[in-house]
């Protein structure tokens, strides 16, 4: 479950970060719940307008296939056992 924690805080981190610097949004809410084996993360980014186009590529990104061959590999570069 720590494991778990760990790879939803880094989660949020990347997405708060990509709108902070990218659209510079100033404002945000961030939802989270465990629903059985699933955790939910909802966020609300304020004043950004995105174009059909932005969010095309922005779901592309998010929708990445699993790599758990290189999972353990990515937390040791971060610093992580």
């Amino acid at each position: 479950m720590k494991h778990e924690i760990k790879k939803i805080a880094r989660i949020v981190d990347e997405i708060v970060t990509h709108f902070l610097y990218s659209l510079e949004s100033p404002r945000f809410e961030l939802t989270y719940s465990e629903e059985e084996d699933v955790f939910v993360l909802a966020f609300t980014f304020h004043g950004v307008q995105l174009t059909p186009d932005a969010i095309a590529r922005l779901r592309k990104k998010l929708r990445g296939d699993r790599q758990p061959e290189l999972e353990d590999y990515y937390w040791q570069l971060m610093g992580e056992t």
